[in-house]
């Protein structure tokens, strides 16, 4: 709703479509979540994300 509320029974109703396994909406939903969970899961993406941030601290270091 506008003011950022929701009721009870939107919420079941939402749980209620997502999870049906005949639901294009659901499918689509944990199609995608398989996807997010293989990227985030990735070890190289971890890695990148410290050696970034281990550069730029030895970068503030330097300055």
């Amino acid at each position: 709703s506008e003011d950022g509320l929701f009721t009870r029974e939107a919420v079941c109703n939402t749980v209620r479509v997502v999870m049906d396994a005949e639901s294009e909406l659901g499918q689509t939903v944990r199609t995608n979540h398989a996807k997010w969970r293989e990227f985030l899961l990735n070890q190289g993406l971890e890695n990148s994300y410290v050696d970034d941030l281990v550069q730029k601290l030895d970068s503030l270091l330097k300055s």
